[in-house]
């Protein structure tokens, strides 16, 4: 099953403003139109059959409404969904079941647009809930200047790993977007068993000497591919992994399939 673990889109009435604002901040446009239509097209010009939408609570306030557009993602064929929670929201708990009860066991946090560190304490009773329930898909990256200190520093993640041992955690951008040096440096001391790191948003950008060293950081089938949809086309995503990580065809298939293992493990796939 080829699975693109790492995607967004965003309610019709929202997707231009979004993306426009996505392609602000890149410094160059996105390559998809942020319409969940227009993503599942996408994926099956790709060959690709099941995608992860990951929904973000930036604000305590938001947090219920971001979950309603999860579940309602989750309903579509092909798609699934992460929902979020804000950790000041103080309805976290009940989120979490409304969540569970509609077939969602992941949750998507982003310490920079949520405004927390990602080892802050506020973020502890909701680790500590997951663990085992749900696993959690975390932005990670940071500045050269912020390595140490950025609010999803893989520093910061590691902390997290070694506190909560159980907690299934998805590191986006192979572990940290833009600090992909000082993630190498800090990850490979991780031994345990739970941390998975995804391809989204780094071919374009990583040396191919690195990108080895980041391939290098876990067994292979803790790789999970992700296109970061609508910034870049899936199908241009697999793509430049496979050349700039050297792939052949039959491992870079056996990548595509690994997020299958951690998403059946929570029940997220529909069963046949």
């Amino acid at each position: 099953m080829r699975i693109d673990i790492h995607t967004h889109a965003f309610p019709d009435r929202l997707a231009q403003r979004a993306t426009a604002g996505m392609s602000r901040i890149l410094g160059f446009p996105c390559q998809g139109t942020g319409l969940l239509s227009d993503l599942a097209e996408d994926e099956r010009k790709a060959s690709i059959d099941m995608h992860v939408v990951l929904c973000c609570a930036a604000t305590a306030g938001s947090t219920a409404n971001v979950n309603t557009y999860a579940l309602q993602c989750h309903k579509q064929e092909g798609t699934l969904a992460f929902g979020s929670i804000h950790p000041d929201c103080i309805s976290w708990e009940q989120e979490l079941d409304r969540l569970e009860n509609g077939g969602i066991r992941g949750l998507k946090l982003h310490p920079e647009y949520q405004g927390i560190p990602i080892d802050d304490a506020r973020f502890e009773p909701l680790f500590e809930a997951c663990q085992g329930r749900f696993c959690v898909l975390v932005h990670t990256g940071g500045t050269r200047d912020t390595q140490a200190l950025s609010k999803s520093s893989p520093a910061r993640l590691l902390n997290v790993l070694r506190k909560f041992p159980r907690l299934d955690v998805v590191a986006a951008h192979f572990g940290g977007e833009g600090i992909w040096r000082f993630a190498c440096d800090v990850l490979k001391s991780y031994r345990g068993d739970h941390l998975w790191l995804d391809t989204s948003s780094s071919t374009k950008f990583v040396p191919k000497d690195l990108l080895k060293e980041l391939l290098s950081l876990r067994p292979f089938d803790y790789y999970l591919f992700g296109s970061d949809w609508p910034i870049y086309r899936p199908c241009e995503e697999r793509e430049r992994l496979v050349t700039a990580a050297g792939l052949t065809e039959p491992e870079a298939e056996d990548l595509m399939d690994h997020a299958r293992f951690l998403l059946g493990q929570y029940g997220m796939l529909p069963q046949k």
